[in-house]
C-alpha cells in the first residue's frame, strides 16, 4: 500500500511502482538502490474469508448455531402463508425484510449457505491520538442475534494502518471480495467444502447470497453509511 495511505496496490494499481495520488514510490528506494529488492514500504493486512467460515461447523454445537437463519427464514415465510398472522408479524430480525426474503427465495437458501455482512470503520487504539487505522470485519448472519455481534464470533476481515485516512477505499477492499467472489466460484458454483459435525459430512456451503456491507466514513465532514 501507498506509504501516505492513498491506495493499495491492487486492481488496476497492481502494477505501478509509485501512487497514482501522491506519487510517493511503492517501494524502499534504498533496498532497490542497494540490492534491486522490491521491499514494500507499507503493509495491510487482508484475512481470507474462506478458512474462517470451513472453521465455524466443525463442532456440533458450531454447526447448530449455524442453523438460526434456516430456521428462522422459515418461521417468517410459514407466518406469512397466512394472511390472518402475517399482520402480527415482529420484525425482530435482517431476515424479516423483503429483500432477503426475495433473495431467499430466488436463490434457494439452506441451512447449509452461509450469509455474512461486512463493515468496515477507523478505530482509535491509543488514548490520547485520533483514529489512525481502520479496522473491517465480518458478521456471520446465520447467527441468532444474540450471539452475532459478540466478540468471539466476529471475524476479522483486514486492517489498514494510519495514521492517514486511505483516500481509495475500494483499493483496499478489492483482495477482500476478490476473494469472496472466487469461494462463490467452487465446485462450479455450488459453494466451497466445509465439514458439518452435525451431518457428520462434508457439505458445500455457498455464499452467494447477498452480502450486506456496510461502512461509515466521516472525510471534511460528510459521513456515508
Amino acid at each position: 500500500m501507498c506509504i501516505n495511505s492513498c491506495h493499495a496496490f491492487t486492481g488496476p494499481f497492481a502494477q505501478l511502482d509509485a501512487c497514482s495520488i501522491c506519487h510517493e514510490p511503492r517501494y524502499d528506494p534504498v533496498q532497490l538502490a542497494k540490492s534491486r529488492k522490491k521491499v514494500p514500504r507499507k503493509h495491510c493486512c487482508t484475512i481470507p474469508l474462506g478458512l474462517q467460515i470451513q472453521a465455524l461447523r466443525r463442532s456440533r454445537q458450531g454447526a447448530e448455531a449455524m442453523r438460526y437463519r434456516d430456521r428462522k427464514t422459515q418461521e417468517i415465510f410459514d407466518s406469512l402463508e397466512n394472511a390472518a398472522l402475517s399482520a402480527d408479524v415482529v420484525y425482530d430480525d435482517i431476515f424479516c425484510g423483503a429483500d432477503f426474503l426475495d433473495l431467499a427465495n430466488c436463490i434457494n437458501l439452506t441451512s447449509d449457505d452461509t450469509t455474512v455482512a461486512f463493515s468496515l470503520d477507523s478505530a482509535q487504539l491509543y488514548q490520547n491520538k485520533k483514529s489512525d487505522t481502520w479496522i473491517a470485519i465480518w458478521i456471520v448472519l446465520d447467527y441468532d442475534p444474540t450471539t452475532r455481534y459478540k466478540k468471539k464470533h466476529i471475524l476479522p476481515a483486514m486492517v489498514v494502518p494510519g495514521p492517514k485516512k486511505p483516500k481509495h477505499l475500494d483499493s483496499f477492499l478489492f483482495r477482500s471480495f476478490h476473494h469472496l467472489s472466487a469461494i462463490q466460484r467452487e465446485n462450479n458454483n455450488r459453494g466451497m467444502l466445509v465439514w458439518d459435525a452435525l451431518k457428520n459430512s462434508v457439505l458445500k456451503s455457498q455464499l452467494n447470497g447477498r452480502v450486506c456491507w456496510q461502512w461509515r466514513r466521516q472525510m471534511g465532514g460528510i459521513r456515508y453509511y
